[in-house]
């Protein structure tokens, strides 16, 4: 595979699982927000219960079937909102664990996609030391024909003493020194 197509593909794969991320983020906020919303829905009828047993205690005794009539209609509407707030919070939970699944699919992918980038940039670049390399040979080959025709007994150029370190380093950490 060259340097170009895995980029490619790691790029693609990237999309690919940063478009899942988002999504189940989508997923996360929408169960979040149906929670949220039946949490809000039995407060209300909560606060509505409490409002109708006050008035029960300051009412008159022909009130009392009315009041009782709400209360039951409260009461049943508050268990079946328990049994959906328990289920959307299984789903939230669900929704997370699958959004925490897509995060991490996406950070492989980035750094993937970094090594990628990495790797096709160090080709590149050990191309062009190869190419430096062969220039600088050459280069030496001609001042030292100069030096020469010129009948001098030394090299008109050495390399700086960094140059020849950093070679020497290279040699010796790649076993070849």
């Amino acid at each position: 595979m060259t340097e170009t197509s895995a980029i490619r593909s790691a790029a693609q794969q990237l999309a690919s699982a940063e478009l899942r991320e988002r999504e189940a983020a989508q997923v996360l906020a929408a169960a979040r927000a149906k929670h949220n919303q039946l949490s809000e829905r039995i407060d209300d009828l909560r606060s509505r219960r409490s409002a109708i047993v006050d008035s029960a205690r300051q009412g008159n005794k022909n009130d009392q079937k009315q009041h009782a009539l709400q209360l039951a209609v409260v009461d049943a509407d508050l268990e079946d909102l328990a049994k959906m707030l328990d289920e959307a919070g299984e789903a939230v939970t669900a929704a997370r664990g699958r959004h925490v699944d897509a995060q991490n699919v996406a950070t492989m992918a980035r750094q993937q996609f970094q090594i990628a980038e990495d790797e096709a940039t160090e080709a590149a670049l050990v191309e062009h030391a190869n190419h430096l390399d062969k220039l600088l040979r050459s280069t030496m080959g001609d001042i030292a024909a100069i030096g020469q025709k010129l009948r001098r007994h030394r090299p008109a150029w050495l390399g700086s003493d960094e140059l020849y370190a950093d070679l020497r380093h290279l040699r010796l950490i790649s076993g070849r020194g």
